[in-house]
């Protein structure tokens, strides 16, 4: 039995505690095949603690010491200013007080300041940076000691230790072509990866077959921008005063505008794309809305409004010979609310009453993060995003966990990678949730690879962001940079790209507005505002996948300068640089230098 078939139940009572022990076991194995001295390291990370707080507490009087400085300065500005006053304002006696305590004050602050604080701070600045230096070398050691164990972990760990508690599923390093083609063929994939969004991170697989594909992108959009600005009119005017009598006097009058004008935004985003044959011609749509949160009564309420509303709905679809009838299950369709659903029998095969009651559970459930889901489905393509996964650190890098203690590290690898698990899984639920997702694709056709490409575009992406935007920006460029990726050629695994650079640069406009014054006149008022005009720029990058991790690439790399004479970054397994043209011969003898 599929023990994945109620993944609430399955996560509660199973996975989130296997996960945790396996996390726990492999630490502990990675500790002893590293056979750093774990005594020996607590004792040293033991130490360094003591002597960083021997040095942050030296650091605090120095603070606390330059703040009665600023004090004394601030009470001494203050004496000079009452002695100033005194002798401008001030008469007699009076003015000699105010002048006799505003120098005492003066002299006071000055003496204690130069005679005082600053060689107490010199002194404890100077005993900081011996304090500092020697728990920094404590910690040196303390590093020293944990390199071993740091060196061992590899950015694989976390999501293979995912697949030991959920039978089915497998990750893969990068987002394949293959899986890619796969995904476009098979399940009519929709690739909305236009030129207004870049993806700079992905996390993909199948399960059961099934393909799926985590991205995070940012996204452009033109938005619009109010720029305001004044003008100041004067006139004459003649008025009656109080006595009566007529005169002439000058009015002045601040005019006020505004411009509304287009302004480029940028957002960022990350979604689950799953395909699944099951309900191939259905279409629908449903937004989260935290039914977790809801009381008893509120749930009891918001099903009796809400099937009162299906029912009138499907006594409509009837009159209007359209294709809808409420389920049998209020709560689930009240809860799941996809009234948008395009085919009611497929609507049903897919909700079977398992799928129904998995659903409601979940959405009910604090266990995960509740019901903060959006789910889309178009055909076979279905898409998730949730609010999690917005704050999803997606990254499975070691460098999440090193530290120099071995506690410490033990800590951060579980804590991290139990939250990575429950985003993934609860992110996944409501696609397990439905027992015919589960089943293996019917109908798959061999991928067909037109130009012999490695990978993606959205791989491709991921690496030119991994380089830095900025190093493929336009020189005039002076907002966020949307990147998009062209495959152009391939040779010996190594994939040469063309990445085109969008954004945009200002130029400074102004408007004049005509507003109507006080004098009875129109006045042109100036807004400034800035233009933002579309700019791009074209660069060559070149990919290849180089069989090993992050350390060993570091470590194997170390004085091969002609690999590393242009930006470039590793991620995901892949090395890619930015290339001078798209010669990706040179590229590859520099690879041979990597023993």
């Amino acid at each position: 039995m599929n023990v994945l078939l109620e993944p609430l139940k399955y996560y509660e009572q199973i996975a989130k505690h296997a996960h945790e022990q396996n996390l726990k076991e492999y630490f502990n194995s990675l500790v002893k095949s590293s056979a750093i001295n774990v005594a020996e390291n607590r004792k040293t990370a033991a130490l360094f603690r003591k002597k960083d707080k021997i040095a942050e507490n030296t650091k605090n009087k120095i603070n606390k010491l330059k703040g009665w400085r600023v004090f004394l300065i601030i009470l001494s500005a203050l004496g000079v200013v009452a002695l100033i006053l005194g002798q401008t304002l001030g008469e007699g006696t009076a003015m000699l007080i105010t002048a006799l305590s505003s120098v005492a004050v003066i002299a006071i602050c000055l003496l204690v300041i130069f005679l005082s604080l600053n060689k107490k701070i010199k002194n404890f600045e100077n005993l900081y940076a011996v304090q500092r230096e020697k728990a920094d070398n404590v910690r040196r050691e303390a590093e020293r000691q944990m390199q071993p164990l740091n060196a061992a972990f590899t950015e694989k760990t976390t999501l293979s230790l995912i697949e030991k508690v959920m039978p089915g599923l497998k990750f893969q390093d990068d987002f394949s072509f293959e899986l890619f083609d796969d995904f476009n063929r098979n399940y009519a994939f929709i690739n909305d990866i236009d030129k207004n969004r870049s993806v700079f991170n992905t996390v993909s697989g199948r399960y059961n077959e099934n393909p799926f594909v985590f991205y995070r992108y940012i996204n452009h959009y033109m938005g619009t921008k109010t720029y305001f600005g004044t003008k100041v009119i004067s006139w004459r005017a003649t008025v009656r005063g109080s006595d009566g009598k007529r005169r002439t006097v000058t009015k002045t009058q601040t005019l006020h505008a505004s411009v509304i004008k287009p302004y480029p935004l940028y957002t960022c985003a990350t979604a689950l794309n799953y395909g699944n044959q099951t309900a191939p011609d259905l279409n629908f749509s449903r937004k989260g809305n935290h039914a977790e949160d809801w009381s008893e009564s509120k749930l009891e309420r918001k099903i009796k409004s809400g099937a009162k509303k299906i029912d009138d709905m499907a006594e409509q679809a009837v009159i209007d010979g359209k294709d809808f009838t409420e389920m049998a299950n209020s709560e689930f369709d009240v809860l799941f609310n996809a009234l948008d659903r395009t085919h009611e029998v497929q609507f049903r095969v897919m909700f079977s009453p398992l799928a129904q009651v998995n659903m409601v559970k979940l959405m009910r459930s604090n266990t995960g993060y509740g019901d903060d889901f959006s789910f889309i489905k178009r055909g076979k393509h279905n898409y998730i995003i949730s609010e999690h996964a917005q704050k999803w650190n997606m990254d499975t890098s070691p460098a999440n966990y090193y530290s120099y203690d071995v506690d410490i590290a033990e800590k951060n690898f579980i804590s991290f990678n139990n939250e990575y698990f429950k985003s993934v899984y609860f992110d996944l639920a409501p696609l397990l949730s439905i027992p015919a997702y589960h089943e293996k694709p019917s109908l798959t056709f061999e991928p067909i690879n037109y130009n012999e490409r490695n990978y993606s575009d959205y791989e491709y992406e991921v690496m030119a962001n991994a380089i830095g935007a900025r190093f493929f920006a336009h020189p005039k460029s002076r907002t966020e940079v949307i990147l998009k990726a062209k495959h152009i050629s391939s040779i010996n695994g190594t994939d040469v790209v063309e990445i085109g650079a969008y954004s945009f640069t200002e130029a400074n406009r102004v408007d004049f507005i005509p507003v109507f014054g006080g004098d009875g006149r129109m006045h042109n008022v100036p807004v400034p505002w800035i233009e933002y005009i579309p700019v791009y720029n074209s660069t060559f990058i070149v990919i290849k996948r180089m069989g090993m991790d992050s350390q060993q690439f570091e470590n194997k790399t170390k004085g091969l300068s002609d690999l590393f004479d242009t930006p470039s970054a590793f991620y995901h397994g892949l090395f890619a640089k930015i290339l001078g043209n798209n010669d990706a011969s040179i590229f590859e003898s520099a690879l041979e230098k990597i023993k």
